[in-house]
């Protein structure tokens, strides 16, 4: 479950703040941070008067939650899932800083932030479904000075009262309205954004703006951001009446040429045009404006001509990722003085331009994944005293180009990765890397290091190998960086001795890489030397033991992290990790390890956590861990452990620093106290998916003073007797869901009083007693679905708050109104979805007049009267969907005109109600008896947002309709019958951006022109007509009109891709998704004019197609950012010997041609030879693209990566690819070049998404 994950995130989150935040004392499920105090003084969790902080974050609440009155420096209350804002939302709280983003806010009440208007400065809003500015809730604060109001729907600015910002004219200073779909800026004085008259920096990036008038920006602006909008020219005269203005951001718009001259010089520090499809920056703004730096990446420029940036004075371009070849001699002529940074990564650049003999100050430069061979000697002459940073990766350089660096005085970090250098030597830096601070050489040819080779670069810090097939270092080869190199990465150089004689002068290594190599065997010193070291990785060797004594205390004093995970290690000796003052975090998941000896993990103050899982633990002893006080995380899931006993702890925590425990995925049916009873503090135990059969109360009584959360779901317990958990004071969460429980004692959760989130569901519960849930009197959220329960006694919640109660798939006949009633005030979302009710009326929600959200889908409700909804007109989702109803929807909704969403899908409609709903934003028809639309029906739905009428028996789209619904953003039309479409049937519709038009088998035409009105649309699914003659009808004509798609699926009908896509392609485009079942092979140019494209996903998914042509994988190889799915389709075998066919391919890019992954899963794979290769591919993959040292994140990955399988021939089991040894298949083919052969075939590489080292 997710918030269970959450929780234990912010435990260890928690361990960074000063002073140590706590459960607050009013809610201890939100933590509240607390004044300073004096040294080791723990904070009082009830001395409300000195909490400046309350977080709660990731944490449910359906109705604002209850806080004390109280002054705060910042309130958080996000990932929350509110949906509104009422006037005694914040009840008594004043805060200077608000955060509530990331909920499902509709509205904000006039008087939400009354109470604290004098004091707060900030107040973000971000994430949530406004549809306008609240101005009417803020105006009146007296000094707000920062607005996030990003990632809403706020689609205008000119509404009733946006003239009127009340105070903030004078305050506020910083705006952020970024991705919310605001189609202009109003230029009119009255509503104009210029009114904020001390507003310095304001974000509208990913909106759709088409153009910005001047008057429309407040004048004292000084950082402006306008990217990834709809603009088409410069907005100069907008621009030039903003004075004060430093930066300026226009970056991926469709800006193909500028013409601008301003009335006035200007002066920019950065001006970012960059994805705009220029072609040509020559004489920019005519000498009017001077810049500091300029962003021009991802353009179409070619080259670069005479004088190109004259009169801009720039210190700072970025030019990376343009097609440039050429570039005249006096190409920086008039910047040669001004010039510093300069980056032309991702060109077609062959030799080092000549035109860097201008350059005299130039401190930065990348010419990185260009097609550079050679460098010239006087390459980079005129810049020799001054350059800082040199990267030359990803060229086909095959040595070190020392005769072009000999002449460098600064330089202090050269980066020389994915390259073709096969050798280095002693001399190959002498004379100019004596200033050299950082050495970068991965994905290289190196095979060995030689005598004293880096004796030239005495000041190296950082020096990364890896990727490199190094076999042999002589002794001496780092002797002289002894005194600074603190950082050395020698991962995947296939190694398997340790080269400790090699790294022995290392004395000041602080951070040491030497995972994924083949390393066998440590010598008990193997790290003696090291007494700085801080982190070690020796993850994916081949270690089976660790030798006792490899980390000891006397010597590795400053040793904060190890990372032992997925090796061979079987057995960990006592003592292993003992007396390690700094020890944060042991990982040693994915080995063989079966038992935990006693003493194994002793003394060690300041570890935080432990991972212990996927081993093969069965016994974990006595006194395994001792005197580790704090300690917050400890993973013993995915193991073998049949029973567990607390005596494997001796102090270990403390109240302040309680642990999550996770025991989940285990054989466990006995759970034991420990005899010695020494205290235990834990704070979140997970058990779930194991063998128990009744509550463990003795356990769970032994850590109930500090246990908070508990999970026992998917587990065999059968009842829950008196007083089941014992006296757990502390508990707010309990899970129990995934059981067989039947039988529920009337006093079973005697004891958890105050707990808050009850997960029930999933089990055999017929029936709930008089005031069951009486004695929880925190209890807020309740999941019941799931079970057999016929009826409710009506003082069954009495007692409790619960603001949302789940009771869906049970067996309820009625509405236990009664029992609703008793948690009337306080609930707010009430789901009885698929159960047996036939009737409603209004005296059933009589008493629960706040409800927001109510799910009645598939019951059996028929006649619904007029007036059913009237007590319950808050309500904001109406879900009616799979009942056959009839009623007058006119009268029914007339009470309801808050509601946002309604859903009367499979109603049996046969026409589209009449619905008086002027706030309606998402309503869902689909699957009914609708053959048209009539236009009178949705006239009143002028704010509708999204209208889903798919399957139902529409013949033709209303065009006279439309109009009436001007902000309709998501049409879905799929499954109908529908035999015209032409631009008249979206006619009148401005704002479109997804429409699925799949699944119309009986479309006879539909013009090239039918979406070319729908500027806006970025999502479309299709489908191919083959029953339409070609020469009336191409696919890729229609989507050749749709420039600004950035997703499209595609279902072919045909056995062949070939041209029905040719030519249809948008620059825009990020995802590509094929499917068809009929669908046998693909065309090698059926996908041409993708390679342009900066970053795709492509995905060729249930087919029937069982190999791709290799010149279609050519031409995806061009792709910048690259992820491939060919999942679910018929492949027996996928060879990437066609990604890596070019020489050197393998060490210029690495796993970067698809470095967002590929998905193979859902094909037949046989265990083979080439898998075992496929397991090395897979690693460098997730080092190269996912580089993270986080532990959840690397488990994550490793994860995906883990669920893909191929079948082993000998046993006809399904194995783990990643897990894939020699035994596990039936050839296993030796490789004579394994640098190219580790790619030869991929099976199943998951796509994640890419973190970086922070």
């Amino acid at each position: 479950m997710q918030i269970w994950v959450f929780v234990i995130l912010l435990a260890r989150l928690g361990s960074t703040f000063t002073p140590q935040p706590a459960p607050c004392s009013f809610n201890p499920m939100c933590l509240c941070k607390f004044r300073e105090l004096p040294r080791n003084t723990p904070p009082k969790v009830d001395d409300i008067n000195n909490i400046i902080q309350v977080s709660c974050v990731g944490i449910p609440f359906y109705r604002f939650p209850e806080l004390p009155m109280i002054e705060l420096e910042k309130l958080d209350i996000m990932s929350s899932g509110l949906d509104q804002l009422n006037e005694e939302s914040l009840g008594g709280v004043r805060a200077e800083v608000i955060q509530l983003m990331d909920n499902s806010i509709f509205n904000v009440n006039h008087k939400s932030f009354q109470m604290t208007s004098d004091m707060v400065k900030s107040i973000d809003l971000s994430i949530n479904q406004l549809q306008e500015i609240p101005l009417q809730a803020l105006r009146s604060i007296k000094n707000l000075n920062h607005l996030y109001i990003q990632s809403n729907h706020i689609e205008h600015i000119k509404t009733e009262f946006s003239s009127d910002w009340g105070r903030m004219q004078e305050s506020l200073l910083s705006l952020y309205l970024r991705n919310n779909g605001l189609r202009e800026l109003p230029s009119d004085e009255m509503y104009s954004l210029s009114i904020l008259r001390k507003v310095k920096w304001l974000d509208l990036d990913g909106n759709k703006l088409k153009n910005v008038e001047p008057g429309s920006l407040p004048p004292t602006l000084e950082v402006l951001s306008l990217s990834n909008n709809y603009l088409t020219r410069f907005p100069g005269k907008a621009i030039d009446l903003l004075h004060h203005l430093t930066s300026l951001s226009l970056n991926d718009n469709n800006i193909a040429t500028i013409d601008f001259t301003f009335t006035n010089k200007k002066r920019l520090d950065q001006l970012d045009l960059s994805g705009n499809g220029l072609t040509n920056v020559d004489n920019l703004f005519n000498g009017t404006l001077t810049l500091g730096g300029i962003g021009l990446e991802h353009n179409k420029l070619m080259n670069l001509s005479f004088q190109t940036f004259k009169g801009l004075s720039l210190q700072r371009v970025n030019l990376d990722h343009n097609k440039l070849e050429f570039i005249d001699e006096r190409a920086f002529a008039g910047v040669s003085n001004t010039l510093e940074f300069i980056s032309l990564r991702g060109n077609n650049i062959m030799n080092v331009p000549k035109a860097f003999s201008q350059l005299k100050k130039i401190k930065h430069l990348d010419i990185s994944s260009n097609g550079i061979k050679r460098i010239e000697e006087d390459a980079f002459s005129s810049f020799f005293d001054t350059l800082r940073y040199l990267l030359l990766s990803g060229n086909h350089l095959t040595g070190v180009p020392t005769i072009a660096l000999k002449g460098f005085t600064k330089l202090a970090q050269l980066d020389l990765s994915y390259n073709s250098i096969e050798s280095i030597t002693v001399d190959d830096f002498k004379g100019w890397g004596k200033s050299i601070d950082t050495l970068f050489l991965q994905s290289n040819k190196l095979s060995y290091l030689p005598e004293n080779a880096f004796e030239h670069t005495p000041q190296l810090q950082e020096l990364n190998l890896s990727f490199n097939n190094i076999k042999d270092i002589h002794t001496t080869a780092f002797s002289k960086l002894a005194d600074n190199l603190y950082k050395l990465d020698m991962s995947f150089m296939q190694t398997k001795e340790f080269p400790e004689e090699a790294l022995k002068p290392l004395t000041s290594i602080t951070i040491l890489f030497l995972d994924n190599n083949a390393i066998t065997v440590l010598p008990k010193t193997a790290f003696y030397g090291f007494g700085k070291l801080h982190y070690l990785d020796l993850e994916h060797n081949k270690l089976t033991t660790l030798p006792v004594g490899l980390f000891h205390s006397n010597v590795h004093k400053q040793l904060h992290d190890v990372w032992l995970s997925y090796n061979l290690i079987s057995t960990i000796e006592t003592n292993m990790f003992t007396s390690l003052s700094e020890l944060r975090s042991v990982a040693l998941t994915g080995n063989f390890i079966k038992v935990i000896k006693t003493y194994t993990f002793v003394q060690l103050p300041n570890l935080i956590t432990v991972s212990l899982s996927e081993n093969q633990i069965s016994v974990v002893s006595e006194h395994a861990f001792i005197d580790i006080p704090r300690i917050l995380r400890l993973d013993l899931q995915n193991n073998l452990m049949k029973e567990f006993s607390l005596s494997v702890f001796q102090n270990v925590s403390t109240s302040q620093f309680p642990m999550a425990l996770n025991l989940s995925y285990n054989l466990i049916s006995n759970l034991f106290v420990s005899e010695t009873q020494s205290p235990l503090f834990i704070k979140v135990l997970d058990l779930t998916h194991n063998h128990l059969t009744e509550i463990p109360v003795n356990f769970l009584n032994a850590v109930s003073p500090s246990l908070r959360q508990l999970n026992l779901c998917h587990n065999m317990i059968t009842h829950l007797h008196n007083t089941a958990f014992g006296n757990l004071a502390l508990l707010t969460m309990l899970d129990i869901s995934n059981n067989q429980i039947k039988g529920l004692h009337k006093k079973a959760f005697i004891g958890i009083e105050h707990v808050q989130y009850l997960d029930m569901s999933h089990n055999n519960i017929e029936q709930l007693h008089v005031q069951q849930f009486s004695i929880i009197g925190k209890l807020r959220i309740i999941n019941l679905s799931f079970n057999t329960i016929r009826s409710l006694p009506r003082d069954t919640f009495l007692g409790s708050k619960l603001e949302k109660v789940d009771l869906s798939n049970n067996k309820f006949v009625v509405m236990p109104s009664g029992a609703l009633a008793e948690i009337g005030y306080t609930l707010r979302h009430l789901d009885i979805s698929y159960n047996y009710i036939e009737h409603l009326d209004s005296t059933m929600f009589a008493d629960t007049p706040f409800l927001t959200v109510l799910n009645l889908s598939h019951n059996k409700l028929s006649i619904l009267p007029d007036n059913v909804f009237s007590t319950v007109q808050s309500i904001l989702k109406l879900d009616l969907s799979g009942n056959p109803i009839r009623a007058n929807f006119k009268h029914i909704f007339y009470h309801t005109q808050k509601l946002r969403v309604l859903n009367l899908a499979e109603t049996l409609l046969k026409s589209v109600p009449i619905l008086p709903l002027p706030y309606l934003l998402e309503l869902n028809l689909s699957s009914n008896f609708i053959a048209e639309i009539d236009p009178f029906s949705i006239k009143q739905l002028y704010q509708l947002r999204s209208l889903q009428i798919s399957n139902n028996l529409l013949t033709s789209l209303p065009s006279q309709t439309w109009h009436f619904l001007p902000f309709l953003k998501h049409l879905d039309i799929s499954h109908n019958l529908i035999k015209i479409l032409t631009k008249d049937s979206f006619s009148g519709m401005g704002s479109l951006e997804h429409l699925n038009i799949e699944n119309l088998p009986f479309l006879e035409r539909m013009d090239s022109g039918t979406l070319s009105n729908q500027t806006m649309l970025k999502s479309l699914q299709v489908q191919t007509w083959p029953q339409i003659e070609k020469y009336r009808f191409r696919l890729a004509s229609v989507l050749t009109t749709i420039p600004s798609l950035e997703k499209l699926s595609v279902n072919i009908q045909e056995d062949i891709l070939s041209d029905q896509l040719l030519g249809g392609f948008s620059p825009h485009l990020k995802e590509l998704r094929i499917t068809g079942e009929n669908l046998t092979a693909i065309n090698p140019e059926s996908l041409d004019g993708l390679e342009d494209n900066r970053g795709l996903v492509l995905s060729v998914s249930h087919t029937a197609i069982d190999s791709l042509p290799e010149q279609l994988i050519t031409k995806l190889l061009k792709i910048k950012h690259l992820t491939l799915d060919i999942s679910h389709n018929q492949f027996t075998t996928f060879s990437l010997d066609q990604f890596y066919k070019q020489p050197n391919t393998w060490e210029n890019y690495g796993t970067n041609l698809i470095s967002g992954g590929l998905i193979l899963n859902g094909n037949q794979w046989v265990c083979d030879g080439s898998l075992l290769r496929v397991a090395q591919w897979l690693r460098r993959w997730l080092r190269e693209q996912v580089r993270s040292t986080v532990l959840d994140v690397r488990l994550r990955a490793v994860a995906q990566i883990r669920k893909a399988t191929c079948l082993t021939p000998d046993t006809g089991q399904l194995k783990s690819i990643f897990d894939l040894q020699p035994e596990d298949v039936s050839v296993f083919e030796k490789s004579s070049s394994p640098s190219i052969n580790i790619a030869k075939y991929l099976v199943l590489i998951v796509c994640f998404c890419n973190y970086t080292i922070r």
